[in-house]
């Protein structure tokens, strides 16, 4: 009941929006919040004024990398970012930054959303399940990030901005490629003097394509055998208010070398894997307050096991509003969260349900002092867990930030970050895979620093700084020799630590460029008497870089990538170097006076064929081969 009581209180201050007295604009120490609220702050009006390495990637800059996922548009516009699952469209789209999967936070609209049942090391949510045709822009805020979202912000947030329908007018892409890969993807934009609507709609299809060999039956290849995605959203606004519903259908079925103990001889069987989600969003940006309303639903069957599915609901709220304290600028408000799962993994098992609420009041400061601007934000964490223990958590972060006479913005920042653990974590007890999951464990916490500087100039833009984080009690899977039975614990200690750095260039005429690179070292243990091992499938050089022409009605682009040192096993073998090129042809029509316009792109990916493989346990995956990708689009 208690958390019925806090749902209604938050519930009843939302609607109360709707009575908003009048009155409040004479009041002398509210202010006014920025038009566009920015990830990582909800005071700064700009991306600019975060003392964080920040990144935005707008709807143009999509539309140019040819990203068919928000997966590709992340690895090649944000330096440090790395993806080791690129088998296509059969696998989970996924990323890591500074050596974390699951501590990376995406939020959507600046709501949290992924799967309260994701696993210890993997992505806690699927990338495919945001296609590119609704997204307005991409913001990314590197470094802690608890002490503004909360759960899992520990390497940052990305933030996936929707698009509004501030626009009229709408697209149709059509797109081939190899195995049979074909995408569909539509948009149209209304509005009017009361009403802006926005709508989208996609499927994607994609045949016979390899996944996988085993290192222990002579390189026996594994195939995904046909995937199926469809997804459609719409949002309306009016004035400040907007409300957004969307959903998506997926199913997967690949080919699978099972075995509990992952020696052979195999059972060969036939996965089919149905993921469904939808989720729903009213928000209110106003003068002098901010709220946010979200309800998601995720679920994942697995045909193969009888009885598997994965039901997961989160419901969140956000009410926050800015103040002055003295000459401070000052946002202050509360966070609640309701997650609920029901799941089942196999036919003889019963149902697990299980839910917990999180509550979070918070504050951020902005203080100036001299030519000093001091930030701080605090955020307190009550995690409520009905079948496990609960968790208090007291996330700070302080930063500084200096703008030099030449224009150079000067940050220095450190910040407190915790990831709670998942349902499946906590509750799972599949006897199949004999895994049963641990109701003791704590969440993961530790510190992170950044320091740097960013700038421009008549040439673009660039930034440079150094990185190092610490975590304690990371959560890990662990196993019996003997038995092979499993659980998860709270035995590893993890840090990483690097430099980033970021150039662009306006080059003259038709010619621009882009070059970042990222040196890392991301390392874990079991215990404080252990030595340092390098964590799994992290590359400790990155640098890529594209020369870019555009001159219409042609544009072209050549895309590097280079990645090194990649180990795959508990002994520090690497799977060695990898240099990737892409490059892509593309005519865009002239724009008629309605403003319809057409574009036809030739992209090939991984031109010279370079292997991009890595390896966990007993299985070699296996990167896409030289391919060719025709899209055709309209937009009117």
């Amino acid at each position: 009941m208690k958390y019925r009581y806090r749902l209604f209180l938050l519930c009843t201050g939302f609607l109360s929006l709707f009575w908003a007295n009048p009155a409040w604009s004479n009041a002398p120490e509210v202010v006014s919040l920025p038009e566009v609220v920015v990830t990582g702050s909800r005071i700064a009006g700009s991306m600019d004024e975060i003392a964080s390495p920040t990144y935005v990637i707008s709807s143009a800059d999509i539309v140019a990398t040819g990203a068919r996922t928000v997966a590709d548009v992340l690895i090649s516009r944000v330096p440090g970012v790395s993806q080791s699952n690129r088998m296509g469209w059969a696998q989970d789209a996924e990323v890591s930054v500074r050596g974390l999967t699951t501590q990376m936070l995406v939020l959507v609209d600046g709501i949290p959303f992924y799967r309260p049942t994701h696993v210890a090391g993997g992505a806690s949510i699927d990338l495919h399940s945001i296609p590119v045709e609704s997204i307005e822009r991409i913001e990314v805020v590197k470094g802690a990030g608890s002490a503004m979202y909360g759960s899992l912000a520990a390497a940052g947030v990305i933030n996936i901005i929707t698009r509004k329908g501030d626009e009229r007018g709408g697209s149709l892409t059509v797109e081939a490629g190899p195995d049979g890969l074909r995408r569909y993807a539509a948009t149209a934009a209304a509005s009017n003097d009361i009403f802006r609507v926005q709508a989208y709609a996609e499927r994607t299809e994609e045949g016979r394509r390899r996944i996988y060999k085993t290192t222990d039956e002579g390189g026996k290849l594994y195939y995904s055998d046909g995937y199926e995605g469809d997804a459609g959203g719409v949002t309306i606004s009016r004035g400040p208010w907007s409300f957004k519903a969307e959903a998506g259908r997926y199913t997967n079925t690949f080919e699978d070398a099972s075995s509990p103990t992952y020696t052979p001889p195999y059972t060969a069987v036939v996965n089919t894997e149905e993921k469904t989600y939808s989720r729903y969003a009213l928000s209110y940006a106003g003068e002098r307050i901010h709220a946010l309303l979200g309800y998601d639903i995720q679920k994942r069957e697995y045909e193969h096991i009888p009885g598997c599915s994965y039901d997961d609901r989160s419901l969140t709220a956000d009410i926050y509003t800015p103040f002055r304290i003295g000459s401070a600028r000052a946002v202050g408000g509360v966070f609640y969260r309701r997650e609920w799962t029901t799941f089942r993994e196999e036919l003889a098992e019963s149902e697990k349900d299980h839910s917990r609420s999180n509550i979070a009041p918070y504050l951020e400061v902005s203080l100036p002092a001299g030519d000093v601007v001091v930030n701080a934000g605090l955020r307190y964490e009550f995690w409520d867990q009905e079948d496990a223990e609960n968790h208090r958590e007291l996330m700070p972060k302080l930063s500084l930030e200096y703008q030099s006479p030449g224009g150079q913005t000067w940050y220095l920042s450190a910040g407190r970050f915790f990831a709670m653990p998942s349902f499946y974590e906590l509750y799972t007890t599949n006897t199949m895979w004999l895994v049963k999951g641990n109701p003791d464990l704590k969440p993961e916490k530790g510190w992170s620093y950044d320091a740097g500087v960013r700038g421009k100039d008549s040439r673009g833009s660039w930034q440079i700084g150094a990185f190092a984080m610490f975590m304690d009690d990371k959560i890990v899977y662990v196993t019996d020799p003997a038995t092979f039975e499993g659980t998860y614990d709270n035995v590893a200690e993890f840090r990483s630590y690097g430099i980033e750095a970021e150039r662009t260039w306006t080059l003259g005429g038709p010619y621009s460029a882009r070059l970042s690179g990222t040196w890392m070292r991301a390392e874990e243990r079991d215990s404080a008497g252990d030595d340092w091992r390098r964590s799994l499938r992290t590359p400790e050089w990155t640098v890529q870089g594209a020369l870019r022409y555009d001159r219409r009605p042609w544009s072209a682009e050549l895309a590097l990538r280079y990645i090194d040192d990649r180990p795959f096993n508990a002994g520090g073998g690497a799977d060695g170097s990898s240099f990737l090129t892409d490059l892509s042809l593309e005519w865009n029509s002239p724009v008629t006076k309605s403003g319809a316009s057409q574009r036809i792109r030739l992209s090939c990916l991984n031109v010279f064929d370079e292997a991009y493989d890595y390896t966990s346990l007993n299985r070699v995956y296996l990167a896409p081969e030289r391919s060719f990708l025709l899209t055709w689009s309209t937009t009117f």
